[in-house]
């Protein structure tokens, strides 16, 4: 995990991605998709890709930036989501440190219910391009999967108001060669296709009406074409979905998504079609949320003209500062970016 080192380099007609998607009116949408997520009380931004604390290279890298702080420093996690990070420091370091822990999303860190501690303290509904924190606040700034969702200018310069002149600052960032972001545009690719006029919900909900008849009467449907249309498009699609499975990439979402709908279309009678139809409605919003956060994270994720842009734009705001970045690699792939940023 050995630094590498970037020339200065400028392109000017490199679009900052946050930027645009905060243009283009979605941030409202992308904050409700990540509140949805976060309810479910998931702990990472990529539920099935991490388990519990986190491990391997990620964790190595946060145990290394955590064993160098002060006694009684102050910590600020920049979008923060159920607090894995806040979490991984008091494992390592118990109590000792004030750590305040922001997110635009509507948060839910549930293993903080049961561990309160006025030294840590989570804050929903912040913008990193809006702190509300004093000038000079903090000793370490870090942020996990997170920082490169803002829009960065005006994040880095909040960044810079806050952290103290002898503070320093840690990232780990989407990475756009990615085994994560192979896999987020992988699933934003089945997610379009199960919400598409041709896809599994919309043959799902058309058949629910006529399994509710049959199971009020088997004889009631025997010669009617619509329902016979409706059940052959509904195999046909189930049978689509089996092989995409076969040859997917990331299966996950394509598995779940027809496991949950049979299980769902096993479930009518005469009595509850409507109830049934609602619950495939919301499993619908669901997907559609799950497919704004694959979208933001591919959107997002930097290549290596965009990390040393984001390097420049550090040694800018502070100058004669040690930068270093590097990839996060283990058996499975690359994970991301790391940075870190110490006083001079």
């Amino acid at each position: 995990m050995g630094p590498l080192s970037f020339s200065r380099m400028r392109n000017n007609a490199v679009m900052d991605a946050p930027a645009l998607l905060a243009r283009d009116g979605e941030r409202q949408s992308r904050c409700s998709a990540w509140s949805a997520y976060w309810s479910t009380g998931s702990l990472h931004s990529c539920a099935t890709s991490f388990k519990g604390d986190y491990a391997g290279a990620i964790g190595d890298f946060w145990r290394q930036v955590f064993s160098s702080l002060p006694v009684d420093a102050r910590v600020l996690d920049l979008a923060t989501g159920n607090g894995p990070l806040p979490r991984l420091l008091r494992k390592q370091r118990g109590w000792q440190d004030w750590v305040e822990a922001v997110d635009l999303a509507e948060i839910q860190p549930r293993w903080h219910d049961a561990d309160r501690d006025p030294r840590l303290r989570f804050h929903p509904g912040v913008s990193l391009e809006m702190l509300p924190f004093a000038d000079h606040s903090f000793d370490l700034v870090v942020s996990q999967y997170g920082f490169e969702y803002a829009v960065r200018e005006r994040a880095l310069a909040e960044i810079n108001r806050v952290c103290s002149r002898s503070g320093s600052l840690a990232l780990v960032v989407h990475h756009a060669g990615s085994v994560l972001a192979e896999v987020a545009h992988a699933e934003v690719a089945h997610h379009d296709w199960l919400l598409s006029s041709d896809g599994l919900l919309v043959a799902a909900r058309e058949i629910v009406p006529f399994l509710g008849v049959a199971r009020r009467d088997a004889r009631a449907l025997k010669d009617n074409s619509e329902a016979f249309v409706a059940r052959e498009r509904y195999n046909t699609v189930a049978n689509a979905v089996q092989g995409r499975i076969a040859s997917a990439l990331a299966p996950d979402v394509l598995v779940q998504s027809l496991g949950w709908v049979h299980a769902q279309l096993g479930k009518v009678t005469a009595s509850n079609s409507e109830e049934i139809l609602e619950q495939i409605n919301s499993f619908g919003l669901a997907l559609e949320q799950a497919r704004t956060r694959s979208r933001e994270l591919t959107a997002c994720a930097l290549d290596d003209v965009a990390l040393a842009l984001l390097v420049e734009e550090l040694g800018c705001l502070r100058p004669g500062a040690c930068i270093e970045v590097g990839e996060l690699r283990q058996s499975e792939g690359i994970l991301g970016w790391w940075l870190r940023l110490k006083p001079a």
